[in-house]
């Protein structure tokens, strides 16, 4: 997108895409999967295929970046290899789920599971959501956590419910949002990690972090926190930053989201573009930011340019409307900032996931279904909003119709799912399908 784009112009979606070799590679299998495999398939048919075939192993990831062996070196050939692997294991999954399931994919909805002291319990709701809705994912938010083994034991049932494992999310980015300080005791904030000067102690942080949150079947943090705090920062906190020089944020941020990953656990960078400068809380209003696209790129979006060829597993977009880049749409819903700024510009071609559209700056506006569309039509890949099956056949029903509509293609539904697919083996969610064993053979001699 040159800096002149037209604000509040929204295109079909992914239309200037420029995808990877690998991306192509699979878009170009995922035509013959449609052919050989119609999307008609029951879903107690799918789920006898994936799961009952290959055994998906509940819980959290195995190991992360599929199964690479550990302690022996990688020459490029091999790289590339496994990367082709890890597609078409991605590209098998796709071609085994119905439309329902796919849609499902593009979930990732409130626990409607109960916490308290007691903890969280498999309802008959959430039962729902994992095994009629197959949502692609689930947070839970400080309410839902309780009784340690309770809240283990709760995730672990319902991934063995599930026919596509899925993400369970959280916000633990230590400090003052910390989620499982209950169980562990407190943990650093990013501040206090960047205030140390030395981006090793934020890596150990995360490592730990990481450790605890997959014994309790947490596979995807939604940290670092790549913001900053501009001007004071208004209702922004300082001390969920790792510091006010975007070069540093960077460094540990970059140290951080590398300490989770290596040990297992998805990273999210968040709040794209930047909340850095807000002074509203957009859970009851949408904040406006009033910087230039020029401030933008020497701030806000620099850690951004570093750190998405680090392969973050999911960026956050958020909402906030900034007018220099699109004055019509909050960022997580403008075609402006995901598809062309975030994925054009900045070549992250990896999931990109929305932040919650029931806060009031999304909700105010749009019903959950009509912006849960809009999102995806931005190019982002996983929406949450809903927080019970009711909401989430809304959110559903909702993208049905646009499908229905034209508005959102079957192709770009299929590139959407293969991404969040892709993450989900590279992390060991999903393991190598034993159709494609002599290729794996031939990656991991």
């Amino acid at each position: 997108m040159s800096d002149n784009h037209t604000a509040g112009t929204r295109r079909p979606c992914g239309s200037r895409w420029r995808q990877s070799a690998v991306a192509l590679l699979a878009l170009a299998l995922l035509f013959v999967a449609a052919c050989a495999h119609p999307s008609a398939t029951s879903p107690s048919a799918a789920r006898s295929r994936v799961v009952g075939t290959i055994s998906v192993p509940p819980g959290g990831p195995t190991q992360p970046h599929g199964a690479r062996p550990v302690g022996r070196p990688w020459p490029a050939a091999a790289i590339q290899r496994e990367r082709l692997l890890l597609a078409h294991a991605a590209d098998w999954y796709l071609a085994h789920l119905t439309l329902d399931e796919r849609l499902g994919q593009m979930l990732l909805v409130g626990c409607s599971c109960g916490g308290g002291p007691g903890g969280p319990a498999f309802t008959s709701d959430f039962a729902y959501m994992v095994e009629q809705q197959h949502i692609g994912g689930v947070i839970l938010f400080a309410n839902n956590f309780g009784d340690f083994e309770q809240t283990r034991a709760t995730l672990a049932a319902a991934q063995a419910h599930a026919t596509i494992p899925f993400f369970v999310a959280t916000d633990q980015e230590g400090g003052s949002v910390s989620r499982i300080d209950q169980y562990y005791g407190p943990f650093p904030s990013a501040r206090a990690l960047g205030d140390s000067g030395d981006p090793r102690v934020a890596f150990a942080a995360a490592q730990q972090a990481a450790q605890d949150l997959r014994q309790l079947g947490i596979n995807t943090d939604f940290a670092p926190v790549v913001d900053m705090p501009i001007n004071g920062g208004g209702y922004w906190g300082p001390w969920r930053s790792f510091a006010d020089d975007p070069a540093a944020v960077a460094r540990f941020a970059g140290a951080y989201m590398q300490g989770l990953q290596q040990t297992g656990e998805i990273a999210v960078l968040k709040h794209f573009p930047g909340i850095g400068s807000i002074s509203d809380d957009p859970h009851q209003t949408l904040p406006v930011v009033t910087r230039s696209l020029s401030q933008l790129r020497q701030a806000e979006l620099y850690p951004y340019s570093l750190l998405l060829a680090q392969a973050p597993g999911m960026v956050m977009a958020t909402d906030v409307l900034v007018p220099a880049v699109d004055d019509t749409y909050p960022a997580e819903l403008s075609p402006a900032w995901v598809d062309a700024m975030l994925r054009q510009q900045l070549g992250y071609q990896g999931v990109v996931i929305t932040d919650s559209l029931w806060m009031g700056g999304i909700a105010n506006r749009w019903s959950l279904a009509r912006a849960s569309v809009l999102a995806v039509e931005a190019g982002c890949d996983i929406v949450i909003g809903a927080y019970d099956s009711t909401s989430a056949q809304a959110t559903l029903d909702g993208l049905r119709a646009a499908m229905a509509a034209g508005q959102i293609s079957p192709i770009h539904v299929a590139l959407v799912v293969w991404r969040i697919l892709l993450l989900k083996v590279e992390y060991g969610m999903l393991p190598i399908p034993s159709a494609l064993a002599a290729e794996q053979q031939a990656v991991y001699p």
